[in-house]
């Protein structure tokens, strides 16, 4: 019962628990660098690396379940999630390298070249999934979180706080941590049933249609019930860190 509290998507709530670990773990890493006096350069590269290093470790099925580690500790700790990590140092880095990022993916061969990864990948995805598992899954990664990125970076004029679609998407942005917080209670029961049937439907746009409703079904969901639980100061202080007023 203990082991499934943080790995089952409706019995547990292992998105906000793994992001901790993220957290604590990203923070240690840099601390430890600090203390060995390793300049920027060389701890974002570390960082980066390790990140790289859970992705292959942790999002590759056969290699996961080869790792010595007893399963209900693995279930306990969510490993089955911990190569998510890399999203959230590509996150970090991002921020920090912003400036040289948009300098970087201004170059038009730049994204060609990512969206050739993208959908080539895609196009040899079972030659690719059956020969080179860990290159399909880590050029797809980064090469879509590329893609989304330029994507909203190109066309950020249309997400200015003037006009309508703009202001909802900052709102979500502010009110991130409520939604992490607070998602887990309004996924539908049978969702996994659900993912597995648009998994295997011959429509992409079905599945991507279906989970977008779904999606804004829950974000609104969390919204309106942090809107709730901000009433109360000390509420909005313990669980999202909002400061009480003076």
């Amino acid at each position: 019962m203990g082991t499934c509290l943080f790995t089952d998507s409706k019995s547990g709530y292992w998105f906000t628990y793994t992001l901790f670990f993220y957290f604590v773990f990203y923070s240690f890493i840099r601390w430890f660098l600090y203390m060995l006096r390793c300049n920027d350069i060389i701890t974002d590269a570390v960082v980066l690396f390790s990140g790289i290093i859970f992705y292959m470790s942790f999002s590759v099925r056969s290699i996961f379940y080869s790792l010595p580690v007893d399963q209900n500790i693995s279930a306990l700790l969510s490993m089955s999630h911990w190569g998510y990590f890399l999203f959230f140092i590509i996150g970090t880095l991002f921020k920090k390298y912003y400036v040289y990022l948009q300098l970087f993916l201004d170059k038009n061969i730049v994204v060609f070249l990512f969206l050739l990864i993208f959908f080539g990948a895609n196009v040899f995805y079972e030659f690719l999934l059956t020969n080179y598992q860990n290159l399909l899954n880590l050029s797809t990664a980064i090469s879509g979180v590329i893609l989304i990125f330029t994507f909203f970076r190109i066309n950020q004029s249309s997400f200015v706080n003037e006009k309508t679609i703009g202001r909802c998407l900052q709102y979500i942005g502010r009110r991130t941590l409520d939604v992490y917080l607070l998602h887990y209670f309004f996924l539908p029961v049978g969702l996994l049933d659900v993912s597995s049937v648009l998994r295997n439907h011959p429509m992409p746009l079905i599945e991507f249609v279906i989970t977008l409703v779904i999606s804004l079904v829950v974000i609104a969901g969390c919204l309106i019930f942090s809107k709730i639980l901000r009433m109360s100061p000390t509420m909005s202080y313990l669980l999202f860190g909002v400061k009480k007023h003076q």
